[in-house]
Protein backbone atom coordinates (compact mmCIF):
# COMPACT_ATOMS: atom_id res chain seq x y z
CA UNK A 1 0.00 0.00 0.00
CA UNK A 2 3.03 2.20 0.75
CA UNK A 3 3.72 2.14 -3.57
CA UNK A 4 0.54 2.79 -4.19
CA UNK A 5 -1.07 5.00 -1.76
CA UNK A 6 0.38 8.37 -2.70
CA UNK A 7 0.15 8.00 -6.45
CA UNK A 8 -3.67 7.13 -6.18
CA UNK A 9 -4.21 10.05 -3.56
CA UNK A 10 -4.92 7.72 -0.29
CA UNK A 11 -2.87 10.58 1.38
CA UNK A 12 -0.14 12.83 0.72
CA UNK A 13 3.05 13.24 2.03
CA UNK A 14 5.00 16.60 2.89
CA UNK A 15 6.97 17.95 0.20
CA UNK A 16 10.55 18.86 1.32
CA UNK A 17 10.53 16.50 4.89
CA UNK A 18 13.77 15.14 4.98
CA UNK A 19 12.91 12.14 7.02
CA UNK A 20 10.48 10.75 3.70
CA UNK A 21 12.97 12.23 0.82
CA UNK A 22 14.70 8.95 0.49
CA UNK A 23 12.69 6.57 -1.98
CA UNK A 24 11.85 3.10 -3.18
CA UNK A 25 9.45 3.25 -5.68
CA UNK A 26 8.31 6.41 -4.74
CA UNK A 27 7.83 5.06 -1.18
CA UNK A 28 9.55 6.60 1.59
CA UNK A 29 12.03 4.21 3.20
CA UNK A 30 11.04 5.75 6.67
CA UNK A 31 7.51 4.69 6.32
CA UNK A 32 7.89 1.29 5.67
CA UNK A 33 10.60 0.92 8.33
CA UNK A 34 8.26 2.07 10.23
CA UNK A 35 5.96 -0.63 9.95
CA UNK A 36 8.28 -3.16 10.06
CA UNK A 37 9.68 -1.79 13.70
CA UNK A 38 6.54 -0.44 15.09
CA UNK A 39 4.35 -3.89 14.01
CA UNK A 40 7.17 -5.94 15.54
CA UNK A 41 7.34 -3.98 18.61
CA UNK A 42 3.77 -3.86 19.16
CA UNK A 43 3.36 -7.98 18.65
CA UNK A 44 6.18 -8.22 20.97
CA UNK A 45 5.12 -5.83 23.85
CA UNK A 46 1.18 -7.95 23.08
CA UNK A 47 2.76 -11.39 23.67
CA UNK A 48 4.70 -10.13 26.34
CA UNK A 49 1.81 -8.82 28.47
CA UNK A 50 -0.25 -11.56 27.51
CA UNK A 51 1.85 -14.78 28.07
CA UNK A 52 3.81 -14.98 31.60
CA UNK A 53 6.45 -17.45 29.81
CA UNK A 54 7.60 -14.82 26.94
CA UNK A 55 9.55 -13.31 29.61
CA UNK A 56 12.05 -10.26 28.62
CA UNK A 57 13.69 -10.05 31.94
CA UNK A 58 15.10 -13.65 31.82
CA UNK A 59 16.92 -12.44 28.30
CA UNK A 60 17.76 -8.90 29.86
CA UNK A 61 19.61 -10.32 33.24
CA UNK A 62 21.68 -13.10 30.66
CA UNK A 63 22.64 -9.66 28.76
CA UNK A 64 23.45 -8.14 31.94
CA UNK A 65 25.91 -11.34 33.29
CA UNK A 66 27.35 -11.24 30.33
CA UNK A 67 28.68 -7.40 30.09
CA UNK A 68 29.93 -7.74 33.44
CA UNK A 69 32.13 -10.46 32.73
CA UNK A 70 33.30 -9.14 29.29
CA UNK A 71 32.94 -5.58 29.92
CA UNK A 72 33.06 -4.94 33.75
CA UNK A 73 33.79 -1.25 33.36
CA UNK A 74 30.66 -0.25 31.75
CA UNK A 75 28.36 -2.76 33.90
CA UNK A 76 29.19 -1.60 36.97
CA UNK A 77 28.80 2.40 35.45
CA UNK A 78 25.43 1.36 34.53
CA UNK A 79 24.54 -0.60 37.74
CA UNK A 80 25.66 2.04 39.81
CA UNK A 81 23.40 4.61 37.44
CA UNK A 82 20.58 2.81 37.04
CA UNK A 83 20.17 -0.34 39.32
CA UNK A 84 19.70 -2.24 36.51
CA UNK A 85 18.66 -5.27 38.26
CA UNK A 86 16.28 -3.17 40.18
CA UNK A 87 14.76 -2.22 37.07
CA UNK A 88 14.61 -5.63 36.01
CA UNK A 89 12.44 -6.55 39.15
CA UNK A 90 9.87 -4.08 38.28
CA UNK A 91 9.29 -5.12 34.55
CA UNK A 92 8.64 -8.50 36.02
CA UNK A 93 5.91 -6.91 38.37
CA UNK A 94 4.70 -4.81 35.26
CA UNK A 95 4.19 -7.77 33.76
CA UNK A 96 2.69 -10.07 36.40
CA UNK A 97 0.01 -6.90 36.23
CA UNK A 98 -0.80 -7.35 32.86
CA UNK A 99 -0.61 -11.04 32.79
CA UNK A 100 -3.68 -11.57 35.73
CA UNK A 101 -5.79 -8.82 34.31
CA UNK A 102 -7.78 -10.70 32.07
CA UNK A 103 -8.63 -12.83 35.68
CA UNK A 104 -8.57 -9.75 37.68
CA UNK A 105 -10.70 -7.13 35.78
CA UNK A 106 -12.31 -9.63 32.83
CA UNK A 107 -11.42 -10.15 29.86
CA UNK A 108 -12.51 -6.91 27.48
CA UNK A 109 -10.86 -4.56 30.31
CA UNK A 110 -7.84 -6.50 30.66
CA UNK A 111 -7.00 -6.99 26.90
CA UNK A 112 -7.88 -2.92 26.31
CA UNK A 113 -5.17 -2.71 29.41
CA UNK A 114 -2.75 -4.19 27.28
CA UNK A 115 -3.83 -2.41 23.73
CA UNK A 116 -3.09 0.65 25.41
CA UNK A 117 -0.18 -0.06 27.29
CA UNK A 118 1.28 -1.52 23.87
CA UNK A 119 0.28 1.19 21.95
CA UNK A 120 1.80 4.44 24.53
CA UNK A 121 5.08 2.56 24.78
CA UNK A 122 5.29 1.58 21.11
CA UNK A 123 5.84 4.99 19.89
CA UNK A 124 9.04 6.03 21.91
CA UNK A 125 10.70 2.13 21.25
CA UNK A 126 10.00 1.93 17.55
CA UNK A 127 11.73 5.49 17.13
CA UNK A 128 14.94 4.40 19.44
CA UNK A 129 14.77 1.22 17.47
CA UNK A 130 15.17 3.22 14.14
CA UNK A 131 17.59 5.64 15.27
CA UNK A 132 19.75 2.58 15.96
CA UNK A 133 19.40 1.03 12.53
CA UNK A 134 20.19 4.35 11.43
CA UNK A 135 23.49 4.58 13.39
CA UNK A 136 24.53 1.25 13.21
CA UNK A 137 24.07 1.51 9.16
CA UNK A 138 26.40 4.98 9.27
CA UNK A 139 23.17 6.63 7.95
CA UNK A 140 22.57 10.35 9.13
CA UNK A 141 20.17 9.50 11.57
CA UNK A 142 16.59 11.61 11.28
CA UNK A 143 16.89 10.77 7.63
CA UNK A 144 17.00 7.10 6.88
CA UNK A 145 18.43 6.06 3.86
CA UNK A 146 19.15 2.44 1.88
CA UNK A 147 21.34 1.19 4.25
CA UNK A 148 19.53 1.46 6.91
CA UNK A 149 16.33 0.14 5.30
CA UNK A 150 18.72 -2.85 3.83
CA UNK A 151 20.17 -3.28 7.61
CA UNK A 152 16.38 -3.44 8.58
CA UNK A 153 15.35 -5.72 6.44
CA UNK A 154 18.47 -8.35 7.11
CA UNK A 155 17.80 -7.92 10.72
CA UNK A 156 14.14 -8.92 10.47
CA UNK A 157 14.83 -11.71 8.09
CA UNK A 158 17.44 -13.15 10.48
CA UNK A 159 15.06 -12.77 13.13
CA UNK A 160 12.21 -14.73 11.48
CA UNK A 161 14.07 -17.55 10.13
CA UNK A 162 15.98 -17.85 13.73
CA UNK A 163 12.34 -18.10 15.33
CA UNK A 164 11.27 -20.19 12.86
CA UNK A 165 13.92 -22.75 13.30
CA UNK A 166 13.48 -23.03 17.13
CA UNK A 167 10.09 -22.74 16.86
CA UNK A 168 10.36 -26.14 14.98
CA UNK A 169 12.52 -27.78 17.03
CA UNK A 170 10.50 -27.66 20.08
CA UNK A 171 7.21 -28.60 17.92
CA UNK A 172 5.76 -25.18 18.41
CA UNK A 173 5.27 -24.89 14.65
CA UNK A 174 2.32 -27.04 14.51
CA UNK A 175 -0.98 -25.88 14.44
CA UNK A 176 -3.91 -26.45 17.21
CA UNK A 177 -6.10 -28.99 15.87
CA UNK A 178 -8.96 -27.14 17.46
CA UNK A 179 -12.03 -26.42 14.64
CA UNK A 180 -12.19 -22.44 15.99
CA UNK A 181 -8.40 -22.17 15.81
CA UNK A 182 -7.40 -23.66 12.21
CA UNK A 183 -10.89 -21.52 10.69
CA UNK A 184 -9.79 -18.38 12.00
CA UNK A 185 -6.06 -18.85 10.88
CA UNK A 186 -7.62 -19.86 7.50
CA UNK A 187 -9.98 -16.86 7.08
CA UNK A 188 -7.01 -14.79 8.10
CA UNK A 189 -5.22 -16.43 5.26
CA UNK A 190 -8.03 -15.61 2.46
CA UNK A 191 -7.95 -12.46 3.84
CA UNK A 192 -4.44 -11.52 3.79
CA UNK A 193 -4.43 -13.42 0.01
CA UNK A 194 -7.59 -10.72 -0.73
CA UNK A 195 -5.29 -8.00 0.54
CA UNK A 196 -2.17 -8.51 -1.81
CA UNK A 197 -4.37 -9.34 -4.86
CA UNK A 198 -6.63 -5.99 -4.59
CA UNK A 199 -3.41 -4.19 -4.30
CA UNK A 200 -1.50 -5.97 -7.14
CA UNK A 201 -4.91 -5.06 -9.19
CA UNK A 202 -4.86 -1.61 -8.53
CA UNK A 203 -0.58 -1.14 -9.40
CA UNK A 204 -1.70 -2.62 -13.33
CA UNK A 205 -5.34 -1.20 -13.63
CA UNK A 206 -5.64 2.08 -12.01
CA UNK A 207 -4.98 5.41 -13.39
CA UNK A 208 -3.46 7.69 -10.86
CA UNK A 209 -3.93 10.84 -13.65
CA UNK A 210 -7.87 10.83 -13.19
CA UNK A 211 -7.70 10.59 -9.35
CA UNK A 212 -8.69 13.70 -7.10
CA UNK A 213 -8.46 13.95 -3.63
CA UNK A 214 -9.88 17.21 -1.51
CA UNK A 215 -8.80 17.15 2.19
CA UNK A 216 -6.12 18.23 4.65
CA UNK A 217 -2.66 18.16 2.69
CA UNK A 218 0.35 20.98 3.39
CA UNK A 219 -0.05 24.12 4.21
CA UNK A 220 -0.64 26.38 1.20
CA UNK A 221 1.27 29.53 0.27
CA UNK A 222 2.42 32.03 -2.74
CA UNK A 223 5.55 32.96 -0.40
CA UNK A 224 8.33 30.28 0.35
CA UNK A 225 9.19 30.01 4.13
CA UNK A 226 12.19 27.46 5.36
CA UNK A 227 12.02 26.18 8.91
CA UNK A 228 13.84 23.74 10.85
CA UNK A 229 12.24 20.09 11.81
CA UNK A 230 12.67 18.27 15.51
CA UNK A 231 15.81 17.18 14.30
CA UNK A 232 17.25 20.50 12.97
CA UNK A 233 16.87 19.65 9.17
CA UNK A 234 16.09 22.74 6.87
CA UNK A 235 12.71 22.15 4.96
CA UNK A 236 10.33 24.25 2.79
CA UNK A 237 7.59 24.31 4.82
CA UNK A 238 4.81 25.33 2.84
CA UNK A 239 3.65 24.11 -0.56
CA UNK A 240 3.28 27.22 -3.57
CA UNK A 241 3.04 27.08 -7.39
CA UNK A 242 1.70 24.61 -9.20
CA UNK A 243 2.38 21.96 -6.56
CA UNK A 244 5.48 19.78 -4.96
CA UNK A 245 9.13 20.56 -6.34
CA UNK A 246 10.57 18.21 -4.05
CA UNK A 247 10.46 14.96 -2.87
CA UNK A 248 6.50 14.32 -3.68
CA UNK A 249 6.73 15.81 -7.23
CA UNK A 250 6.05 13.07 -8.56
CA UNK A 251 2.54 12.19 -6.79
CA UNK A 252 0.68 15.19 -7.35
CA UNK A 253 -0.30 18.68 -8.51
CA UNK A 254 -2.53 21.45 -7.40
CA UNK A 255 -5.14 22.31 -10.00
CA UNK A 256 -5.38 25.46 -12.48
CA UNK A 257 -8.38 27.77 -11.41
CA UNK A 258 -8.19 28.16 -15.65
CA UNK A 259 -8.21 24.45 -16.54
CA UNK A 260 -9.20 22.52 -13.57
CA UNK A 261 -12.87 23.77 -13.42
CA UNK A 262 -14.89 20.51 -13.94
CA UNK A 263 -16.40 18.92 -9.70
CA UNK A 264 -14.32 15.59 -9.64
CA UNK A 265 -16.18 12.29 -9.95
CA UNK A 266 -18.15 12.26 -6.79
CA UNK A 267 -19.50 16.19 -7.50
CA UNK A 268 -17.99 17.59 -5.24
CA UNK A 269 -16.74 21.07 -6.78
CA UNK A 270 -12.97 21.84 -6.82
CA UNK A 271 -11.62 23.73 -3.55
CA UNK A 272 -8.40 25.77 -4.81
CA UNK A 273 -5.73 26.58 -2.10
CA UNK A 274 -5.32 29.96 -0.49
CA UNK A 275 -2.95 31.60 1.55
CA UNK A 276 -4.70 32.09 5.28
CA UNK A 277 -7.45 30.15 6.59
CA UNK A 278 -8.69 26.92 6.68
CA UNK A 279 -8.67 26.81 2.78
CA UNK A 280 -4.68 27.09 3.18
CA UNK A 281 -4.81 23.20 4.44
CA UNK A 282 -7.66 22.40 2.99
CA UNK A 283 -8.32 21.78 -0.82
CA UNK A 284 -8.41 19.59 -4.02
CA UNK A 285 -5.20 18.20 -5.42
CA UNK A 286 -4.90 16.45 -8.67
CA UNK A 287 -2.70 13.06 -9.49
CA UNK A 288 -0.30 12.40 -11.99
CA UNK A 289 0.27 9.25 -14.03
CA UNK A 290 2.97 7.16 -12.55
CA UNK A 291 6.64 7.74 -13.24
CA UNK A 292 7.53 3.92 -13.39
CA UNK A 293 4.47 1.69 -13.48
CA UNK A 294 6.48 -1.05 -14.65
CA UNK A 295 8.64 -1.10 -11.86
CA UNK A 296 5.86 -0.62 -9.25
CA UNK A 297 4.09 -3.82 -10.10
CA UNK A 298 7.18 -5.61 -10.38
CA UNK A 299 7.53 -4.69 -6.87
CA UNK A 300 4.48 -5.19 -5.77
CA UNK A 301 4.16 -8.79 -7.26
CA UNK A 302 7.52 -9.98 -6.13
CA UNK A 303 6.09 -8.76 -2.27
CA UNK A 304 3.01 -9.93 -2.87
CA UNK A 305 4.01 -13.41 -4.43
CA UNK A 306 7.16 -13.58 -0.61
CA UNK A 307 4.01 -12.35 1.71
CA UNK A 308 1.52 -14.97 0.28
CA UNK A 309 4.53 -17.91 1.17
CA UNK A 310 5.36 -16.62 4.46
CA UNK A 311 1.77 -16.03 5.51
CA UNK A 312 0.70 -19.94 4.08
CA UNK A 313 3.66 -21.32 6.37
CA UNK A 314 2.45 -19.12 9.05
CA UNK A 315 -1.51 -20.20 9.03
CA UNK A 316 -1.39 -23.95 7.69
CA UNK A 317 0.52 -27.08 8.17
CA UNK A 318 2.90 -26.01 5.31
CA UNK A 319 5.12 -24.14 8.31
CA UNK A 320 6.43 -27.72 9.41
CA UNK A 321 9.77 -28.27 8.74
CA UNK A 322 11.35 -31.23 7.17
CA UNK A 323 12.89 -33.19 10.35
CA UNK A 324 16.41 -32.92 8.98
CA UNK A 325 16.30 -28.74 9.67
CA UNK A 326 18.92 -28.37 12.81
Amino acid sequence: YDINGPPNLWWTWHDGDPSISKRQHNAPLGSSMWILTYISIHSLLLRWTENSYARLSDDLRKFLVWTLTKLPAIATRLSKKFNLMKILDKLENLQHVFNKAAHNYGHFLGWAMRIFFSGAVCTPMFMTLMGVFQIFSLDTVGIPGKRTYKLTLATFIALTIRGFIKAHNSGALRLPKQKRTLEANQNLLYLTLLFYSVNIGIGFWSDSSKHVSTGVHQKYNERSKIVKDVMGFKREDHIYGQGPREFSLNDYKLPNPDQDTTPDASGSPIIYPKNDGLDSEWYTVMGKPRNDRKGDNKLLCFMALIGSIAYSAAFTNFGTLPAYIP
